[in-house]
């Protein structure tokens, strides 16, 4: 008799626990030094950060964003390179050509892109010593509700020494 109340309690708590968990997985973020969270409400938010935080000529840098919402987030191909200048953040031309396409990262997906930051700083703007960044513009949208939840623009800083 108390096993089998037992084994009730437990199956009970575990269905509780699995058809109520809307949690997503840890984003890879929490494992870096340094990460930014922009909390959209008090349970969605947007997170990035950058593993390695170290910018080299061999180093490849991961750049990490996490969508914790309900939410797509949507991005396109372009994003840019600014340099820290006499107290203001200066675009940096690149040569480059975007296809016009808009991408999604679904709910509670994390979008992950690889780069050598230096070698970036270095192809564009001769590897200048300096703070630099790379920009990335996000939007939340419910294309079922067609509502807009915000942009929002991810910055990716780094110094070459």
């Amino acid at each position: 008799m108390k096993r089998t109340f037992f084994i009730r309690i437990v199956i009970i708590a575990t269905a509780i626990v699995f058809f109520s968990c809307e949690k997503p997985s840890e984003c890879a973020c929490t494992d870096a030094k340094e990460y930014e969270k922009f909390e959209i409400n008090k349970k969605e938010y947007l997170m990035k950060c950058m593993i390695p935080e170290e910018v080299s000529g061999s180093t490849v840098n991961k750049l990490i964003i996490c969508n914790h919402t309900k939410r797509t987030m949507n991005y396109g191909h372009d994003w840019s390179l600014e340099y820290y200048d006499n107290n203001h953040w200066t675009s940096i031309p690149l040569d480059m050509n975007w296809p016009d396409n808009l991408l999604g990262l679904s709910a509670y997906q994390t979008l992950e892109l690889k780069q050598n930051l230096y070698l970036l700083a270095e192809t564009y703007n001769n590897a200048i010593k300096g703070k630099y960044r790379r920009s990335f513009d996000v939007y939340l949208y419910d294309w079922k509700k067609h509502k807009h939840y915000g942009s929002y623009g991810l910055y990716f800083e780094f110094e070459i020494n």
